[in-house]
């Protein structure tokens, strides 16, 4: 099942944010493929959803372009692509990445 939604602000993309974390986290066999693509999420959200990565074994794709990743997040995504041998996509294009965070991704990959 591919779970996207767009143009979804405030309340309404808090509520799909957690629903989305949730089903990564329970590791739902129907949940393939994420877009969170221009959700703005803070660093606590996206640890959840990095550690959700590490046991998730079902997700495929995950899309975050334009979510105000910052360096802080791409080490915590960093180490999940490197427990998570699942996922085969990840898009993380006009985010807040800087050397840090970019060098941490790339070795993750790398391994």
């Amino acid at each position: 099942i591919s779970l996207k939604i767009g143009n979804m602000k405030g309340y309404g993309q808090k509520q799909y944010l957690q629903r989305m974390i949730g089903l990564v986290e329970r590791n739902d066999h129907q949940t393939t493929n994420v877009v969170l693509n221009g959700f703005d999420i803070n660093d606590a959200q996206f640890a959840l959803l990095a550690m959700a990565l590490v046991k998730n074994t079902h997700l495929k794709a995950l899309h975050l372009d334009r979510s105000a990743v910052s360096d802080r997040g791409a080490l915590l995504m960093a180490y999940a692509l490197q427990q998570n041998k699942t996922l085969e996509f990840i898009s993380l294009n006009d985010n807040l990445i800087r050397s840090n965070g970019a060098d941490a991704l790339a070795a993750a990959l790398y391994e």
